[in-house]
């Protein structure tokens, strides 16, 4: 079921309010004007499931809109009775995920608009030297691609389920690139931190919590982390000791949870840290943005220099054939 993270999430808060409000879930579906906003293959594969007996988990799990990780965390709510606070920390790991990828489509805008405008500006050349037609046969690539990369972003990648290859292998590969792999990490961490401190606030046990975080970080190195991490914690190892032995950390996040967990704050310290963590990934958006503008200006700089030495060039071979004529003389 092709669903965008921002109807999940509403629908997620909608059963949130409900929960809250003391409706059952079941009655809650059977509303329809309650539930008009939540798109409707969702709200039928759910209240059919449901009326058949089965649990919301077990009823997501057939709409295929939820990862199997958000549903053992679904699952960990109704088994112990916590199902909106659940509900809730899925809702905001959602929100926090389509954050992240809007920040890092925010900082990309830039770049890509430099490189569809020197895809056009290299080519203008032809205009003169063959015809306007043979431009556009060139300049029009470079927009193009510009664009269909950005239809993806907006309007297909939303749509996917977070476990689809279309997602996690680009994911994958951005966390290799220089500069803008250390943005995309810092921000996972940050999700992390962010998503932990709200799921403890919410009374979710600390396995769940735990796990929550995990997933919705989106890291890979994360999520291959989460068996031994809930291993740890079942052993008596504290969150400290939990983010040390992963080793992606920076130390500043390790002393500040370190911190919380002796005052008993855990759930105020985390937040914090996760802002100072989104704070070093839009320094490095920016330091990637400072080194596209200034390659592209050198790009173009090199151009306006090249047609310069050309047209002088051109000007003096002009002379020199105008002056071998008057004289009599064939140019070399």
């Amino acid at each position: 079921m092709a669903l965008t993270d921002s109807q999940l999430e509403a629908a997620l808060r909608a059963m949130v309010e409900a929960i809250q409000a003391g409706i059952g879930i079941e009655t809650w579906l059977q509303n329809d004007a309650a539930t008009m906003a939540m798109p409707e293959p969702l709200r039928e594969a759910l209240r059919a499931s449901i009326q058949a007996g089965g649990t919301l988990t077990t009823a997501f799990a057939r709409t295929g809109a939820l990862g199997d990780a958000e549903l053992a965390l679904l699952r960990a709510g109704e088994k112990r009775g916590n199902l909106d606070a659940a509900l809730l920390a899925l809702a905001d790991a959602i929100a926090q995920r389509r954050k992240d990828r809007h920040d890092v489509l925010k900082g990309l805008a830039y770049p890509a608009f430099l490189l569809a405008a020197v895809g056009c500006i290299l080519p203008l050349p032809r205009i003169f030297t063959d015809s306007l037609l043979s431009y556009l046969a060139v300049a029009v690539w470079s927009p193009a691609l510009v664009l269909a990369g950005a239809l993806f972003a907006l309007v297909v990648v939303p749509r996917l389920k977070a476990t689809s290859p279309l997602r996690t292998l680009p994911a994958r590969a951005a966390l290799r690139l220089p500069i803008l792999g250390r943005a995309f990490e810092r921000g996972h961490h940050a999700t992390f931190l962010d998503v932990l401190g709200r799921s403890i606030a919410a009374g979710l046990s600390f396995p769940d919590a735990l796990r929550s975080a995990l997933v919705a970080s989106g890291n890979p190195g994360l999520l291959a982390f989460e068996g031994a991490s809930l291993r740890m914690i079942e052993d008596g190892s504290n969150l400290t000791q939990v983010i040390q032995k992963a080793g992606v950390f920076h130390p500043e996040v390790i002393a500040a949870v370190a911190q919380g967990e002796l005052t008993g704050k855990l759930d105020e310290t985390l937040p914090r840290a996760a802002a100072r963590e989104r704070a070093v990934q839009r320094r490095a958006i920016v330091t990637l943005l400072v080194i596209v503008i200034a390659l592209v200006a050198l790009v173009v700089l090199a151009i306006i220099v090249q047609g310069l030495i050309s047209g002088v060039t051109g000007y003096f071979d002009l002379i020199d054939s105008q002056i071998g004529r008057e004289g009599g003389i064939a140019p070399p």
